[in-house]
């Protein structure tokens, strides 16, 4: 299922250790994401499978840390995550795209950790970022359908493309 991604961000330095400079990076991004699930029935040990879009606003906190490399930097970040899930899709028959039903979640607030690594290069104005990215949900998103019930792992890895645009704040 095709996943995407569209947000802000801001960087504040804090310091250096070294050749490592760190700093505190806030997101926030609105996105649509893929993913399936599996439905266990009660009555029986029948599973099926379904095809999922969840679409959702995501706040990360993270510390930074980065090292020259060639023309660009290295870096590595890690925090903490809060997406809120205001709206998700059942795609019943997903090889056939035929029906569609909405989700109701149990709890459309989802806080997790993350962390990944990436590589800035220099382009213009601004930096060109390339990033593998891991999030794990603290919580696990509970489905109630007219199939039955059924368990969405919170999890996702994610490669990320930006381009950072530098502002002046006076």
């Amino acid at each position: 299922f095709p996943s995407w991604c569209a947000g802000l961000f801001g960087t504040y330095g804090i310091g250096s250790v070294g050749l490592w400079k760190f700093s505190v990076v806030a997101e926030l991004g609105f996105g649509r994401w893929g993913g399936c699930y599996s439905i266990h029935s009660d009555q029986s040990a029948t599973v099926a499978k379904y095809g999922v879009m969840l679409y959702s606003i995501d706040l990360p906190l993270l510390v930074r840390a980065e090292r020259k490399a060639g023309r660009g930097a290295l870096f590595i970040d890690a925090g903490a995550f809060l997406s809120y899930v205001p709206w998700a899709k059942d795609l019943e028959n997903a090889s056939s795209g035929s029906a569609c039903s909405d989700l109701v979640l149990s709890i459309p607030l989802l806080p997790g950790a993350c962390g990944g690594l990436g590589y800035e290069l220099p382009l213009g104005r601004g930096k060109l970022s390339f990033e593998i990215r891991g999030d794990y949900g603290f919580e696990t998103l509970t489905t109630s359908t007219t199939t039955g019930d059924g368990t969405l792992s919170a999890c996702r890895l994610s490669l990320l493309a930006a381009y950072r645009i530098p502002l002046s704040v006076k």
